[in-house]
């Protein structure tokens, strides 16, 4: 059931509503619970790939039910979460260095990058706001 499609005017196929929710089913019967997906996406470190193997299923069905149901992908997701924490450890007064090894970036340069792509400005302008 899950490997039929149905063919619209010749278009690219498509699931029907009742493929839909079989697959739906099927992916939280392998999770044993309802899913979720913040919880599953910390657990395995934002990858898609192990989240997918932890449900069974496809890479990209973990994608799609991730956006789906949090309205960003999971890599914005992880990046929010990566912001978050990065403010924390500014209001807490800590370094630069030490920052980038708790969140687990490679150097301060790409912590300056990270911010200024998520916050627009940069750390110091960061603790200076705060």
């Amino acid at each position: 059931m899950l490997d039929r499609f149905v063919w619209a005017g010749g278009m690219r196929p498509y699931r029907s509503k009742i493929e839909t929710a079989s697959i739906r089913d099927y992916m939280a019967k392998k999770a044993k619970r309802p899913i979720n997906w913040q919880i599953l996406a910390t657990e395995h470190g934002f990858k898609p790939a192990d989240m997918a193997r932890r449900l069974g299923c496809s890479v990209r069905s973990v994608q799609r039910r991730f956006k789906r149901q949090n309205r960003k992908t999971v890599r914005r997701a992880e990046l929010e979460l990566r912001t978050l924490r990065i403010v924390e450890l500014v209001r807490a007064r800590k370094s630069g260095k030490e920052i980038i090894a708790e969140v687990g970036l490679a150097h301060v340069t790409s912590l300056s990058r990270h911010l200024k792509s998520q916050i627009k400005s940069g750390l110091c302008a960061l603790r200076a706001r705060l």
